[in-house]
């Protein structure tokens, strides 16, 4: 792409490795990432999987209940950077590796966004296991 002009390549502030968001967690030690950022990944696709599993639980569709998480994580990360707040996609806070180093609260918006999602939709299965029960 450089060679068509699309892209510039360039080093961040003269350092020839960008820093991202995660790495600011190395001062406690590689350990301590790697189970950090493991922990966070996991935490994440649990809440992603959770979340097809509630659908499943709504939907008479099985295969659109299945497939709403990883359209949701697609159409999430297409919007965000197309009014510009790319570092709140739901990729790069999972997987921060395209943008460079942002506060950790960053993250953590996709992240309750996806959990105030889930757990609406959780609070309506109660709702009608409750009703099917009364």
């Amino acid at each position: 792409m450089p060679k068509l002009e699309l892209v510039s390549l360039y080093e961040h502030l003269n350092n020839p490795i960008p820093y991202t968001t995660f790495e600011q967690l190395l001062s406690l030690g590689t350990l301590s990432y790697g189970l950090i950022y493991a922990t966070w990944v996991g935490l994440n696709g649990m809440l992603y999987a959770t979340f097809g599993l509630v659908l499943m639980m709504l939907m008479d569709k099985m295969l659109v209940a299945f497939f709403t998480p990883f359209i949701y994580y697609l159409l999430g990360t297409f919007f965000a950077q197309i009014v510009g707040l790319d570092q709140f996609a739901p990729d790069v806070s999972i997987f921060p590796f395209r943008i460079f180093q942002q506060p950790m609260w960053t993250v953590l918006v996709p992240f309750f966004l996806l959990t105030f999602i889930v757990s609406a939709l959780f609070a309506r299965v109660k709702g009608r296991v409750d009703e099917m029960y009364v």
